[in-house]
């Protein structure tokens, strides 16, 4: 242990020496779907570029920006300066970026790093994140959002000199330990050793088209509730790839992620929240021969905590941009593409049924103009029998579909998707989030409320159908409904029903395409009103409507969840940088675990400080009513952060890409500490 700390040390202290201030030539996408490298985002003169990258999900990133929007026109009057957003959203709310900056009213340049490439080039732990950028070279990061942070923000980025590039070495830093404690009234469960401890540790090199880089994990001992068990344990280099990469070739040789479409066919990603790293560790070509061929190829083994798969995959996705053949200059644009992916894992049994290879296909195509936007994706796989389907011997078929609307303030999205035995994994043993293939995320509202995040859903790869539909509306400054700061009203409806299956035998079942079953999984209607009432004042105003099939998300035999949701959120801009954050919400509900009662304060001294408390408190039931709290505090340095806190956590399901996790009550002391350079 001595050993590694001192190596975490000395590469740190190397970090800040060679500390890389060069902008990454890795490629973001356009709201109109253009692909265009980071590094020509910039220009070569005085312009500094304040670049924001954040998430529809993340609350703090919203009101970041808008602060930004508010100073800006001030700004421009005295420097030359803009301000860009990359959006980290993945798949499953990325459809919802364009309709949302629309709803939001922003009229600033939008990117997409939709599989977070960006987001780990430069090693950013968490949004919200901000760069300033000044010909072409980082001035600074900083990492996180307290109210107040952007005139400290500007401060800095006018006191700042472009520091010299002595070397092209950075990397990232994150670890999180807990300590856990007895506690007899929620009678969470202590494990052997009271301490675990979860740490990352990513180096990255770069010099002209060459890049190399590494990443150490640490689990000692694994946090509980982690997924792994024996297979994270100890301290191990298991990631580490090279890459070349020219304007129209990028070569990766290693441990590299990627995506083919939406993720529906194949997505490799790492969401250390969850758990997951299904890394491939072998070849990874980009090619685009012209401007019209868009190809990327794959092939190696997929990644299961410290270990490898048996079996292998392979595979190729092509998009074709069909406006490259046009000379005449349009705002509309066309795009098809396909792609296959093939799993090799070898079966030597005598059941007929079970294959070595198992072949998918996609087809998608999308069309984009100004103001109107519709994609769709249809996969088929070929029959697959698996453990997570009991090898039940059929094939598997997903269709999503995605449209959107906006026009001036207005943004809407609609998402509709079927599945059918589309659970896709390397190894046909494999449960849980092992050895996925693809990436099948619940298409609902990412809430921002804790009580809303009680009942999440999980998207039911095996056979599922229905839908999302998201409306923004951002009402003008001085306009009736607007007043005068401006409203903004969101509106989501989200439901998931079984399919409509017809027959069904020792080999699986038959369904009506588009028909729906009459179980319902899912349903969440939300409304959220925010509004800013004074200059120093916002507010938000939240109700859900909730129906949860607990037998289904979660296994076992329950009451269907009923509940409704709500909650008001205020912010309070204080003097002298100060600033405090109060909110409230209730969950009605006569099933499960009957109602809560939350409440949040949060007290702010930007840029650095913040101290909090909040409080879950589960009443009505049969067993003595419980309060989770939690009190701590983080302090910020540039892009170091670090959080302690102690307090109470609640047993839940935390879902992320499709994949779940139940995440056992303790109560005991947490620490974390992220850091980049």
């Amino acid at each position: 242990m001595k050993k590694i700390t001192t190596i975490i040390a000395f590469l740190l202290t190397m970090s800040l020496v060679f500390a890389q201030n060069t902008i990454p030539s890795i490629k973001v996408k356009s709201l109109k779907g253009d692909e265009i490298p980071f590094s020509e985002l910039f220009t070569n003169n005085d312009t500094i570029t304040i670049v924001s990258f954040w998430a529809t999900w993340c609350a703090p990133c919203i009101k970041e920006i808008d602060a930004f929007i508010e100073k800006l026109p001030e700004w421009q009057k005295q420097y030359p300066i803009k301000l860009i957003g990359v959006s980290v959203d993945d798949s499953r709310t990325a459809n919802r970026v364009k309709s949302f900056v629309k709803g939001r009213g922003w009229t600033f340049d939008i990117y997409q790093d939709i599989n977070n490439d960006l987001k780990r080039a430069l090693n950013i732990p968490n949004v919200p994140h901000t760069m300033a950028v000044k010909n072409n070279t980082v001035l600074f990061h900083t990492d996180g959002y307290v109210p107040g942070n952007e005139d400290e923000i500007i401060e800095k980025v006018f006191g700042e000199a472009p520091k010299k590039d002595i070397g092209k070495l950075n990397g990232s830093l994150e670890t999180t330990n807990q300590y856990y404690l007895k506690d007899t009234v929620s009678n969470a469960l202590v494990p052997l050793d009271k301490f675990g401890s979860n740490s990352y540790l990513r180096l990255d090199y770069s010099n002209k088209q060459f890049s190399a880089g590494v990443q150490l994990e640490s689990y000692l001992p694994l946090l509980v509730g982690y997924p792994g068990n024996a297979g994270l344990n100890g301290t191990k280099v298991i990631n580490k790839y090279f890459t070349y990469r020219t304007k129209n070739l990028e070569a990766t040789v290693g441990d590299f992620y990627e995506q083919f479409g939406n993720g529906l066919l194949f997505r490799s990603f790492e969401n250390r929240q969850i758990g997951i790293n299904n890394a491939i560790q072998g070849i990874n070509v980009r090619f685009q021969p012209t401007s019209f061929w868009d190809i990327k190829v794959i092939y190696g083994k997929q990644r299961k905590y410290f270990d490898f798969s048996d079996g292998n995959l392979r595979g190729a996705d092509f998009t074709m941009n069909w406006n490259t053949l046009s000379n005449n200059s349009t705002n509309n644009e066309f795009k098809t593409g396909f792609g296959i992916i093939s799993r090799y894992d070898e079966y030597l049994g005598s059941n007929p049924n079970i294959k070595s290879t198992v072949n998918a296909w996609s087809a998608r195509a999308s069309f984009d103009s100004e103001n109107f936007y519709i994609n769709a994706e249809n996969i088929s796989k070929a029959n697959d029998a698996h453990l997570v389907n009991n090898f039940f011997n059929t094939k598997g078929k997903a269709l999503q579909v995605n449209t959107g609307f906006s026009k001036n303030t207005l943004g809407v999205n609609l998402t509709m998707r079927r599945l059918e035995n589309m659970d896709f994994r390397t190894d046909r043993d494999a449960i849980q989030g092992e050895y996925l293939v693809n990436f099948i995320p619940a298409l609902t509202r990412q809430h921002d409320f804790a009580l809303s995040n009680i009942y999440v859903y999980n998207a039911q790869a095996l056979g599922e159908i229905g839908g999302q539909l998201d409306v923004q509306y951002e009402m003008q400054k001085g306009t009736k409904l607007g007043g005068k700061y401006g409203t903004n009203l969101s509106i989501n409806y989200s439901r998931y029903n079984e399919l409509d299956i017809t027959s069904s035998n020792s080999n699986g079942f038959t369904a009506n395409y588009f028909g729906a079953g009459k179980s319902q999984f899912f349903g969440d209607l939300n409304v959220t009103l925010k509004k800013k009432l004074s200059p120093n004042t916002t507010s938000i105003f939240f109700y859900q409507n909730l129906y949860y099939n607990k037998s289904v998300v979660e296994g076992g035999l329950y009451d269907n969840v009923k509940a409704h949701i709500v909650a008001t959120d205020f912010t309070f801009k204080l003097p002298k940088k100060q600033s405090l954050h109060l909110a409230l919400q209730h969950l009605s509900t006569q099933q499960d675990y009957k109602s809560w009662f939350g409440g949040l304060a949060e007290y702010g001294l930007a840029p650095k400080w913040t101290w909090f408390v909040q409080s879950l408190y589960n009443y009505g039931n049969d067993k003595k009513a419980i309060n989770y709290y939690t009190v701590g505090t983080s302090y910020t340095q540039g892009t170091t952060r670090l959080i302690l806190n102690y307090g109470r956590q609640r047993q839940g399901l935390v879902c992320v890409g499709g994949v779940c996790r139940m995440v056992p009550a303790y109560t005991g002391l947490s620490a974390t500490l992220t850091t980049s350079f």
